[in-house]
């Protein structure tokens, strides 16, 4: 399921829909099931409802190759009042939704940019960045993190010196601060090559 930092609510993250594509290629290439429907279901929760087709829409994305039209026409039949849409993390009234179909277009996309490949999709290494900091190798020139603080006693230490070492391991040259310019001093990053 999805774990909200605020207001937002988007897809379940991408290590999710490798884990939920593997599962069910397993499944429907076990030999012994074969005269076996494969059956998948979620309460009625429309979160769980809404992240449940976009996973067998994504599965039907990577593995089957459909487009993302296809694919979302086949999840039609579910009722859209059991769904909701993803939305940003501010804490006001939605002004940009996104849709299932938003996400499986944007996931094609990625797959036909060569940013994202399900079979050499690393799953130990997201999760050990995830846990290190909330990182995300969002393709091979780009991670995403929430931005360093100089003073975060709620998240440990997410100082900018925190990071240097992990930076450094995956190549990283640059940091775009996209952040407060009061969160954190530019200058660790800058003294250190960044």
């Amino acid at each position: 399921s999805y774990v909200p930092f605020c207001s937002d609510f988007g897809p379940v993250h991408i290590a999710a829909v490798a884990e939920f594509c593997s599962l069910v290629r397993r499944y429907i290439d076990d030999v012994r099931l074969a005269s076996r429907h494969l059956v998948f279901y979620c309460d009625a929760n429309e979160e769980h409802v809404t992240n449940s087709l976009f996973l067998l829409g994504a599965y039907l994305v990577l593995e089957e190759n459909w487009c993302p039209e296809n694919a979302a026409k086949q999840l039609e039949s579910v009722h859209p009042s059991l769904c909701q849409p993803f939305r940003d993390i501010a804490d006001t009234p939605s002004t940009f939704d996104l849709s299932i179909l938003d996400c499986l277009r944007g996931l094609h996309q990625a797959v036909k940019a060569g940013i994202f490949d399900l079979h050499a999709f690393n799953k130990e290494e997201y999760y050990a960045l995830d846990e290190f900091a909330f990182m995300q190798i969002v393709c091979p020139k780009f991670i995403a993190f929430p931005g360093p603080k100089d003073h975060c006693e709620k998240l440990g230490d997410f100082s900018p010196q925190h990071f240097l070492n992990v930076f450094r391991s995956l190549s990283v040259s640059a940091v775009v601060r996209l952040n407060d310019p009061t969160a954190y001093s530019k200058e660790t990053f800058e003294n250190a090559g960044f």
